[in-house]
């Protein structure tokens, strides 16, 4: 069902029953633009309430489901931040306690840097007031914090793909906007990323679009850059991404933007021998890759290749296969207009700085 719906609204279906389904969603989606619209007007009268937390808080988001380059940008920020010597902690949507270094679907990264900690729950206040009684955090990020109106922002960071900015156009459930574009206002710094993938004049025309909601705003390019390959089962098996130059790689994925997964594998030279792609966030069984697997065979791969969310939800089915399978590790390098977003972020820590006194760290 989930695979007709998506091509339905991503138009590879046509037919009766399509332009029918199609219409059916777009009235939905007017509903669905009602509402997001009263309850964004009830955040800012005051009538539904914003917690403003003792730390700074940081939102990064977008206004589409999924496949924005998020969890990179989201990475690079807490990074920078512990870089820093500052205490991070980042908040996400989904079920669950204070990890100790445990990682979820959402944080394929290495969370076991030293004064970086994740916490998922539904209710990211309470989760907010828990890490800072206990952990002491300087910075609050909320991963997928855009549409979060619960806690008040110091920073609103917007992450937009330049390969595919806003999906088909529509809002949901028609489309995959979650809001319209002029929303994009509400940002104080838009990240534009994997700008590589896109040429120029597609990017000048993107820029050109945002022009006129983005004044005063701060733009950053960004581009996801491959780091290495690692074997999901044996973690000792790490390789230069360039290693996968000439191998005849089997890759599957299954995220939002699984053609810039495509694209980075084929611009390392690897020999595509198959792509798949699974419904984004896909919980796969130890069946399908065993069939996978199989196929790679079938087609004379040399290893198969995923991405590491996917690694994520691949470590827990087994670990004896025919074939090598590795994720590529990708990291967001900001290569255009890194200093303004440098000086916004030095401006929140010297405001933390001023706030927090030395006893109480």
């Amino acid at each position: 069902m989930r695979n007709i719906y998506l091509a339905v609204i991503r138009g590879d279906r046509k037919g009766l029953f399509a332009t029918v389904l199609k219409g059916i969603l777009y009235v939905l989606s007017l509903g669905y633009f009602v509402g997001y619209k009263l309850r964004a007007a009830l955040y800012k009268v005051g009538i539904l309430k914003s917690t403003k937390l003792p730390c700074k808080v940081i939102s990064m988001g977008n206004i589409t489901v999924g496949g924005t380059g998020k969890t990179p940008a989201v990475e690079w920020l807490a990074k920078w931040f512990v870089s820093r010597n500052m205490k991070v902690a980042i908040l996400s949507r989904g079920y669950g306690a204070i990890p100790s270094q445990d990682v979820d679907d959402e944080s394929p990264f290495d969370l076991s840097v030293e004064n970086i900690i994740r916490v998922t729950g539904k209710d990211r206040v309470s989760l907010a007031k828990r890490v800072i009684a206990e952990y002491k955090s300087d910075i609050i990020i909320l991963d997928d914090g855009f549409q979060h109106f619960r806690i008040k922002r110091d920073i609103d960071i917007l992450t937009v793909d330049a390969t595919n900015p806003f999906a088909n156009g529509y809002l949901l459930p028609r489309g995959f906007l979650r809001e319209t574009p002029s929303s994009i206002k509400r940002a104080d710094v838009i990240l534009l990323t994997r700008v590589n993938q896109t040429s120029g004049e597609e990017l000048a025309l993107l820029k050109t679009r945002l022009q006129p909601i983005t004044v005063d705003r701060c733009i950053v390019e960004s581009i996801h850059k491959p780091i290495y390959v690692k074997n999901i089962f044996k973690a000792e098996t790490t390789h230069y991404a360039e290693w996968l130059k000439g191998r005849k790689c089997y890759a599957f994925c299954g995220i939002g933007n699984a053609d810039a997964f495509r694209k980075t594998v084929e611009s390392l030279g690897a020999e595509l021998v198959r792509f798949r792609h699974f419904p984004d966030h896909y919980n796969y069984t130890e069946l399908e890759i065993r069939q996978i697997v199989a196929e790679a065979q079938e087609f004379m791969a040399d290893i198969l290749i995923t991405t590491e969310k996917d690694a994520i939800r691949l470590r827990s089915i087994g670990d004896s296969f025919a074939l090598p399978i590795f994720f590529l590790k990708i990291e967001l390098d900001i290569i255009k207009n890194l200093e303004l977003m440098e000086k916004k972020l030095e401006a929140l820590m010297s405001a933390v700085a001023k706030e927090v006194s030395p006893s109480t760290k």
